[in-house]
């Protein structure tokens, strides 16, 4: 009986608390020089709750990061995320879901955003 008790305090405990959010660095994910398009993005496996946190300015650096090493100025962005699907937050799409303890969460998630150099 009493570790019956112990098991389902810490259910509850656990359900309370919090989860860190998963800080996500934007990569340099594909492009075209030629149409002076770069295109960064990320994946993210997620645990139950947790929700994502990316920078646009960090997105925006590595994309004129790229454009530079092709002799362009800048870049600025082209368009809204480039991953179909369902919008989960920090620009990211949700590719999978799983079950957890408290129901249906997304456990993989993907990002892109498209700039263009000048």
């Amino acid at each position: 009986m009493l570790n019956k008790v112990f098991l389902l305090v810490a259910a509850l405990i656990s359900g309370c608390a919090t989860v860190p959010p998963l800080q996500q660095q934007w990569t340099l994910a594909g492009g075209s020089k030629a149409d002076a398009i770069v295109e960064v993005g990320y994946e993210a496996i997620l645990k139950e709750k947790q929700k994502i946190e990316a920078s646009d300015s960090q997105a925006l650096e590595e994309a004129t990061k790229a454009c530079k090493r092709w002799g362009y100025n800048t870049a600025t962005p082209a368009s809204t995320a480039i991953i179909p699907g369902v919008a989960i937050g920090g620009g990211a799409s949700c590719l999978r879901y799983s079950t957890g303890l408290w129901g249906a969460y997304c456990s993989l998630a993907k990002a892109g955003k498209r700039f263009q150099c000048s």
